[in-house]
């Protein structure tokens, strides 16, 4: 809950103060999520995992306290702000990937490691109805800073949770992943994805569509609660509470599918948020808003989870962490390329154009990849008749 609770609260003040311009405090954060993804996480695999993670929680619950201490201060300060955020999603960049990593080491059957992928996604995705939840009921009653300090509290009991796991975790990494670390860099994850090309088509078709639902999610969603209520937090907080209540909802109702097509189902999410930005565009009323924008959350189980079950049955364990790495990387490395684009895109097209535009592209995206599937099978066909 910290991340989306720190978010929130740092992308109002960041709109607030910059308008569409705060595209460019997005774009210098998720440059750092690249780097942290690509340098940070070489570093983390030479350390004892458990007390690496810890430590990264510690850390992001003191730079948490920071914006709130000047804030409590009467200070609004957004250079204080924007480098407290950009400690913190560097320690998120090493930290994420980290902890997704350490299921298949800690499950001891498919079963097991599909039960924990949907218990992380679901966890994660019930922060996307709290947070929003806590702004919109209390922005009325309590300073924004306080939900900077609320935001620390779950940090650091996100590392009182993990040292209660903590031996386990250490006992479960074999003692060869940590002898053989440098064998695993960022170079390793692109050479994996290379021999497993239905992975790399699907891993590229879902980054590219990350950027587009991060323009929509990120500055889309806040930029069209303030043309709808200038002057409220709580529409904002409504719109994000019924994104996370569909979120969490998909989590939970789709998570125990079975999948035989995973591919199928990564692009079935994408249609999902590409429609949902169409209609989103075209809505006047705040109740179909928020609809729309929970029609919309679904898509991203539909193609997370999907995707992670992908890179688990296809790749090897050993080579699992560099190519999540790697995915984290070009996910927000797309959403840089968007976020880049977004101040001008926004200012010249408006909000409801840019949200058009986003939709469309994510629905020829999958478009795109089927038909490179179509051609895939047909060449593989036909490399099998002539064998014959």
């Amino acid at each position: 809950m910290g991340d989306e609770l720190y978010k929130m609260a740092y992308l109002w003040i960041a709109v607030e103060e910059l308008g569409t311009r705060a595209g460019y405090v997005t774009s210098l954060q998720l440059a750092i999520v690249v780097l942290g993804a690509l340098a940070g996480g070489h570093w983390l695999e030479r350390r004892r995992l458990d007390r690496a993670l810890i430590g990264i929680d510690w850390l992001r619950a003191g730079f948490c306290l920071i914006p709130a201490i000047f804030l409590f201060a009467g200070i609004r300060s957004l250079p204080v702000l924007i480098g407290s955020t950009l400690a913190i999603t560097a320690l998120g960049a090493v930290f994420d990937p980290a902890l997704q990593g350490t299921i298949p080491l800690l499950s001891r059957s498919a079963r097991e490691r599909k039960a924990g992928n949907n218990l992380m996604a679901t966890t994660y995705r019930l922060s996307r109805v709290v947070a929003p939840f806590l702004i919109g009921m209390l922005s009325k009653v309590i300073p924004l800073a306080a939900f900077f300090v609320i935001d620390a509290i779950t940090f650091l009991l996100s590392a009182i949770s993990l040292r209660s796991v903590g031996p386990t975790l250490s006992q479960a990494i074999p003692a060869e992943s940590q002898q053989n670390v440098r064998k695993r860099n960022w170079k390793r994850g692109i050479s994996v994805l290379r021999e497993h090309p239905q992975v790399l088509r699907v891993l590229l078709a879902k980054s590219f569509c990350a950027g587009l639902w991060y323009l929509g999610y990120t500055l889309g969603f806040v930029l069209l609660a303030r043309e709808i209520d200038s002057s409220g937090l709580m529409t904002y907080g409504l719109i994000m509470a019924s994104y996370g209540a569909g979120n969490l909802g998909s989590a939970l109702l789709f998570g125990s599918f079975e999948r035989k097509r995973t591919e199928e189902w990564v692009y079935l999410g994408i249609i999902l948020i590409g429609g949902a930005f169409l209609m989103m565009a075209l809505s006047s009323s705040l109740v179909w808003i928020c609809i729309f924008a929970a029609i919309c959350a679904t898509g991203g189980p539909l193609n997370d989870t999907p995707m992670l079950e992908l890179v688990q049955d296809r790749i090897r364990p050993e080579d699992q962490f560099a190519v999540l790495r790697m995915r984290m990387a070009l996910e927000n490395g797309f959403m840089l390329l968007f976020s880049l684009i977004s101040p001008l895109l926004l200012a010249l097209a408006g909000t409801r154009t840019t949200l058009l535009l986003a939709g469309v592209l994510c629905l020829a995206t999958v478009l795109v990849a089927l038909h490179q599937k179509r051609q895939e099978s047909k060449a593989l066909l036909f490399k099998s008749a002539n064998e014959l």
